[in-house]
């Protein structure tokens, strides 16, 4: 086998891993916001998703797809938008696969925990935690501006 063989091979191994992360991550992040729209009975159009890394265009419903990116720090990213109480507001979610599992962040410098889609148990599991870190970040942290501080977990967000 040529060198140039051997180095086609690597990058195609490598895009093949890639492409299967990628659309396992996709997939995930499906499963993840339909069930936590579920899990906790949001009205319906209360639940929106839009990107991170760039501006959101006014007007557009994004999907998973469009609205997914991949960081530096091995996540792929979203932006789970949500309206409560007439406020719209949007966090980062980072989703991960990796051994079988699907590892996710809640907010961009979360703790990254691993969980089974596949379980029902585990599911739920994760949408109260994302449920339970959302509650607590308004309890405790959303007014940390106000004082100076600089992490932002959770935006506010006027367009759609």
């Amino acid at each position: 086998m040529s060198k140039y063989q051997e180095m086609e091979d690597a990058v195609n191994s490598v895009r093949q891993k890639w492409n299967s992360n990628q659309q396992a991550s996709y997939k995930a992040a499906g499963i993840i916001v339909n069930g936590f729209e579920q899990f906790c009975q949001f009205p319906q159009g209360h639940i929106f998703l839009m990107p991170l890394d760039k501006e959101p265009k006014d007007g557009v419903k994004y999907s998973v797809v469009g609205a997914m990116h991949y960081e530096e720090d091995g996540f792929w990213h979203l932006g789970l938008g949500m309206t409560i109480s007439a406020k719209r507001f949007v966090l980062n979610l980072g989703i991960m696969e990796r051994n079988g599992k699907t590892v996710v962040k809640v907010f961009a410098d979360g703790q990254p925990r691993e969980f089974d889609l596949a379980n029902e148990t585990e599911r739920n599991d994760l949408y109260d935690f994302m449920a339970s870190k959302i509650v607590k970040w308004f309890d405790s942290s959303a007014l940390d501006g106000l004082d100076g501080a600089t992490t932002k977990q959770i935006g506010f967000h006027n367009k759609l």
